[in-house]
């Protein structure tokens, strides 16, 4: 069987699982019909785009989910009419959490596969392998470029990450991660205009260090009754 051959519609999956038993038993080792999984194509986690070392890019081999959660922070306080509504709402950042499973070239299910499938499969990073990986690229603290199936992020952090192993997926890495988008934004450093240009430097000057200063005390104002003060006392 070719890799071209698990391409097809999703419709003639199950014909091709039922005429072969090799992939019959892959499919029990990754926990459900191969008709309800996505053979991966195009998804990626990474690589990073930090400053730090550069981790190399993930390709899971089957999607089983992908949930995509986009919000919008909107005031609750009334908004004066004719008024921009863009200063009252802003977007918060993406969060996506993905379903996944792969699969290395140690353990039953490569066994039970063909060569070209076993390559398709993850060919020779093993599940152990793959968790570190993801735990590496988790601690990296390092945004990364992230593709799913619908959209493709950038600026994301691996918020949380579930390994599941149970007795159909020993031979497995079944893993569920949660991403988070971190917002970037750029700035920029103004000059001000001198002091002696501006109409009214004590107001709108930008701030100058003026080094160690001491206070200085305020002399006690003289007291004088009302009655005195009438009297020129």
């Amino acid at each position: 069987m070719s890799i071209s051959s698990l391409l097809q519609p999703a419709a003639s999956i199950n014909s091709i699982v039922t005429s072969s038993p090799a992939l019959s038993t892959a499919v029990g080792f990754l926990g459900g019909e191969l008709s309800t999984l996505v053979l991966t194509k195009g998804r990626s986690i990474g690589p990073t785009t930090g400053s730090g070392p550069v981790i190399a890019a993930i390709i899971p081999n089957v999607t089983i989910s992908e949930h995509h959660h986009d919000e919008l922070e909107i005031t609750d306080h009334p908004v004066e009419a004719g008024a921009a509504i863009t200063d009252h709402a802003y977007n918060k950042p993406s969060e996506v959490t993905c379903e996944y499973s792969s699969a290395g070239s140690g353990g039953s299910i490569s066994q039970a596969l063909s060569n070209d499938i076993a390559a398709l499969t993850g060919g020779r990073t093993t599940p152990s392998a793959l968790y570190l990986q993801l735990l590496a690229l988790q601690q990296s603290r390092q945004p990364f470029n992230l593709v799913t199936g619908k959209r493709a992020y950038t600026n994301m952090l691996m918020k949380s990450l579930e390994v599941t192993t149970d007795i159909k997926k020993e031979n497995v890495l079944s893993f569920k991660c949660t991403f988070r988008q971190v917002i970037i934004v750029n700035t920029q450093t103004v000059t001000m205009t001198p002091a002696s240009q501006q109409l009214n430097p004590a107001a709108t000057a930008q701030a100058v260090n003026q080094g160690v200063t001491s206070a200085i005390a305020v002399p006690a104002a003289k007291t004088q009754s009302i009655l005195s003060s009438l009297l020129g006392g």
